[in-house]
């Protein structure tokens, strides 16, 4: 019997020499500039395979670099504030004419992301830099005599608390925790978290801002609330414990010609109660202080509830960060509301600082003829009205599109990021770049490249990692925004 034989297959070298003559005909067409680039797609593979992605130029903060620099701007903190201010009898300073300044005009300090404007400019120097109400109460609750309170409205950039935790933990492990700050009535969105208190609600209505339906045109201070009528709807609050404190809750309600009974317990217990009816539609507080881990607060026998909010506070001299995400959200938004009633809204919740962080949703609709006046007026008024408060509007993030192989941002982005610095100045609101803070051109990609992922796959929306590198970010700006201030008190 014979035995089988093998032939043995020898390597198709011919085939092979034409394989790589042919690659290395059409590589250098991969990497021609622009729309001479006949395969985008190549040039992006190769790119990956070597780890050499063009993404990879935008520099990336690390988290040690920013914890470095927010232990470096603290100490510089603690060393100003333990200083004291400048005695002009015992030193000899030489004094110099200050320059006049126009209303508008920017301020020139060491931040690469926040601009500043003079809102009272005169011969003699600015009179008031956007910040400076904020600077002010920061000041004095690092001399433990007030809570200085951060109002964050955003759209889905904030939910689940992302850039607000991360925000909140920095300026309460330096000056202070005074509790996990305003919450609205429900979760209109399963992502809604809060990282300091777990919150659970029934039997609620919601009308909001975003799409306004009311007669009375009165959404509160965040912009959403919640109506029943009688008894059964409720909104139970949990402590975290291990993170915060509280002893003291107030709701923010809006009385009604029908309206019904509000009630507050705390651990099962009744504290407080209020009747809401009134013939006109007035937003109204009802504060009340006690000891417990669940806070509740319910409609009780009558007619109709409104609640807009609740604020979660305790009594220690600190800093508060409310979270207000209204997904979808638009800045524009915002002026749905009644205006004057909005104003006492936002008086009522006393923020010294209100950050309006606004500007990936208008991409997809584009801005309205009305945009800028409409928000000028608007911040005009609150500024106003509360004339202890200062403000921050957050220019968007990064959004793409995929062209020649290549990401772009969109030309919409940084008109938008245009418009929303002009309002900000106009206004007498401050502004921080966050494109800019993320890397600019195509940031989001390099984001989402980075490990952990800042950005997720959508190149849209940031991860929870990516919201704590820009609140650190954004904190590291306003603390040397601060220092700017202290010393210029400390000159004077």
């Amino acid at each position: 019997m014979k035995q089988k034989t093998h032939k043995t297959e020898k390597f198709p070298i011919a085939f092979f020499l034409v394989f790589i003559s042919f690659a290395l005909f059409i590589i250098p067409f991969s990497f021609l500039p622009g729309k001479l680039r006949l395969f985008p797609s190549l040039r992006l593979f190769i790119l990956d395979v070597f780890n050499n992605d063009s993404s990879q130029k935008i520099e990336i903060t690390d988290n040690s670099t920013l914890n470095n620099n927010i232990e470096k701007l603290e100490k510089s903190l603690n060393q100003m504030q333990s200083a004291g201010p400048i005695d002009s009898s015992s030193q000899q300073v030489e004094t110099k004419k200050p320059n006049p300044v126009k209303t508008g005009e920017p301020k020139k300090f060491d931040s690469e992301f926040l601009q500043f404007y003079c809102r009272k400019g005169s011969e003699d120097g600015c009179k008031l830099w956007t910040l400076d109400n904020f600077y002010n109460s920061l000041r004095q609750t690092g001399n433990n005599k007030k809570t200085t309170i951060i109002s964050y409205f955003g759209d889905s950039i904030i939910s689940r608390d992302k850039i607000t935790s991360q925000l909140r933990e920095n300026f309460q492990n330096k000056f202070g925790n005074s509790g996990p700050g305003y919450f609205l009535m429900q979760k209109l969105w399963k992502w809604t978290g809060h990282k300091q208190v777990y919150f659970y609600e029934n039997g609620w209505k919601a009308f909001t801002i975003l799409n306004p339906v009311l007669k009375s045109d009165k959404y509160g201070f965040g912009g959403i609330v919640s109506r029943t009528i009688g008894p059964g709807a409720y909104t139970e609050f949990k402590i975290r414990e291990d993170l915060t404190s509280v002893n003291r809750i107030s709701v923010f309600y809006i009385t009604h010609p029908e309206g019904g009974k509000l009630q507050i317990k705390v651990d099962g217990q009744l504290v407080k109660s209020t009747d809401t009816r009134q013939n006109k539609q007035i937003i109204k507080k009802l504060t009340s202080e006690a000891r417990g881990k669940i806070w509740r607060v319910e409609s009780g026998k009558g007619g109709v509830v409104q609640i807009a909010g609740v604020s979660l506070e305790n009594d220690k001299p600190g800093v508060i960060v409310d979270a207000i995400s209204l997904t979808g959200g638009r800045l524009i938004h915002l002026t749905n509301s009644n205006q004057n009633h909005y104003a006492r809204a936002v008086a009522l919740r006393h923020p010294q600082l209100m950050i309006l962080h606004f500007g990936v949703n208008e991409v997809d609709t584009g801005m309205r003829e009305d945009y800028a006046p409409k928000a000028i007026t608007m911040l005009k008024h609150l500024l106003a009205s509360n004339k202890q408060m200062s403000c921050l509007i957050m220019g968007p993030t990064d959004k793409v599109t995929k062209s020649g192989g290549e990401y772009h941002t969109l030309n919409i982005i940084k008109e938008i990021i245009k418009v929303q610095k002009s309002i900000a100045r106009r206004s007498g609101c401050a502004f921080f770049n966050s494109w800019k803070a993320m890397g600019g051109e195509a940031s989001i990609v390099a984001w989402h490249n980075h490990r952990p992922r800042l950005a997720v796959s959508d190149l849209t929306h940031i991860t929870d990692a990516g919201g704590e590198k820009m609140a650190s970010i954004l904190y590291v700006n306003l603390i040397k925004g601060y220092l700017e201030y202290l010393k210029g008190k400390r000159s004077k």
